[in-house]
């Protein structure tokens, strides 16, 4: 079974089409004491590596979970985060769960919600922020921009 894709953009293409993390300006905004925190929690270790590199390339500090509990536990343990980005489809905990759970235990924190199925999109966009996957890494990047 293949995981979920992502479509990536190399910074060093020549393509018109990409930009690098730099480019789009994934950098906290000036003035920050420290980056922004950001937590992806994804099951698939592939995709969960690709999207924390390229926030990491971006200038954020991030924390990974493979789980819904694991992100639980991130959350209550770690120094602030601001934004968590989480696929809906996993195990235990589901991305919209944990969505709703950390509107109640931690107000001031974003959520971005990630699936590829289109079925979930309603209740996740009702949820949190949501991102159609396969999604373009430069996209999250700009929404998670905002958000911080």
């Amino acid at each position: 079974m293949r995981g979920p894709a992502i479509r990536t953009q190399s910074p060093r293409s020549s393509s018109a089409g990409d930009v690098s993390a730099a480019e789009i300006g994934l950098r906290p905004k000036d003035g920050a004491d420290r980056a922004a925190t950001i937590l992806v929690v994804e099951d698939d270790i592939l995709t969960r590596m690709v999207t924390a590199d390229h926030l990491r390339d971006g200038g954020y500090r991030v924390l990974e979970a493979a789980d819904g509990e694991e992100a639980r536990t991130l959350l209550r343990a770690s120094e602030p985060i601001e934004v968590v980005v989480s696929d809906v489809n996993m195990p235990g905990i589901d991305g919209i769960r944990l969505a709703l759970w950390i509107a109640k235990e931690f107000p001031d924190v974003k959520v971005v919600l990630t699936s590829g199925d289109l079925r979930n999109a309603a209740m996740a966009c009702a949820a949190a922020h949501f991102l159609e996957k396969p999604y373009d890494l430069d996209t999250l990047g700009r929404l998670i921009k905002q958000l911080v």
